[in-house]
């Protein structure tokens, strides 16, 4: 355990500044980023289905996959209903077409699961580091947004695995995740609203705290929805990891699944309140 613990660190310590730097940087760079996200977390999520005996089309999924980032940047987010409204039409097609009755009830939904809520999800972040832009306010704040969300994330997964490792007594879903408490949950959502104060005096000093302590709460509260839903994924599969890509971490989707759950709600509320 301990040793996990030091590998998890020093990949972190590796990774951290490496996407802090894209996403200040913005622009292609970070596209391009998200991009690798998406196409990674797919695979993954196709490796999964794989052992349930659900085949599915990569290349299909990736490509429609790689859309939602490209629309989410040069078209503000705009194409994301037709491009919601096209997935539905291909996976019709690809069911159809397939013409087996089999697994149905599975292969639809992995198909859903597959082509919108990761590629979704991931492609959020780009309309949250561009909002600020698109309202013609300083282009640096949409990454400084993001790096809030990342450590209100890494704060809550932090309090709750060394609280719930120390005194979690409490199953908070024993059946999809025993290792996860009440104890953990809590100290999680503390951890993630811990987070506010030292962002707002770190990054946004003029903006107020309310708007970033709302974040933390949706991190709190969603972000462990989030987690359990990813949980739920490799329970069914029989899984550990959704892969071994990052050391000590598992996958894409085991490091971001958080990430993925929250980024459209905080992007909404963004959007809505406090650019709206």
């Amino acid at each position: 355990m301990k040793d996990n613990l030091l590998v998890r660190l020093a990949v972190a310590a590796i990774f951290i500044p490496i996407i802090f730097i894209l996403t200040l940087l913005g622009n292609i760079p970070f596209l391009v980023f998200v991009e690798l996200l998406v196409v990674t977390g797919i695979f993954e999520f196709c490796k999964i289905a794989e052992v349930k005996e659900i085949s599915l089309p990569k290349l299909p999924f990736v490509l429609i996959g790689m859309i939602f980032p490209i629309c989410s940047y040069f078209l503000r987010g705009m194409g994301f209903l037709c491009l919601i409204v096209m997935s539905f039409v291909v996976i019709a097609l690809m069911v159809v077409l397939a013409g087996k009755v089999e697994r149905g009830i599975g292969k639809i939904s992995s198909f859903v699961f597959g082509t919108i809520y990761i590629p979704l999800g991931f492609s959020c972040l780009i309309l949250i580091r561009q909002l600020p832009f698109w309202y013609g306010e300083n282009y640096k704040m949409g990454a400084l947004w993001i790096i809030s969300i990342l450590l209100g994330i890494w704060s809550c997964d932090t309090f709750a695995y060394f609280v719930g490792s120390a005194i979690g007594k409490h199953p908070l879903s024993p059946q999809i995740s025993p290792k996860k408490t009440w104890e953990g949950a809590i100290a999680g959502f503390l951890g993630a609203v811990l987070t506010a104060p030292l962002c707002h005096f770190l990054f946004f000093k003029e903006a107020p705290l309310a708007y970033l302590l709302v974040i933390s709460v949706i991190i709190g509260i969603f972000g462990q929805i989030g987690d359990l839903l990813e949980s739920l994924l490799k329970r069914d599969a029989d899984v550990k990891d959704a892969s071994n890509l990052i050391p000590g971490h598992g996958g894409i989707l085991d490091r971001f699944d958080s990430l993925l759950f929250v980024s459209p709600i905080i992007y909404i509320y963004l959007s809505w309140v406090v650019y709206g």
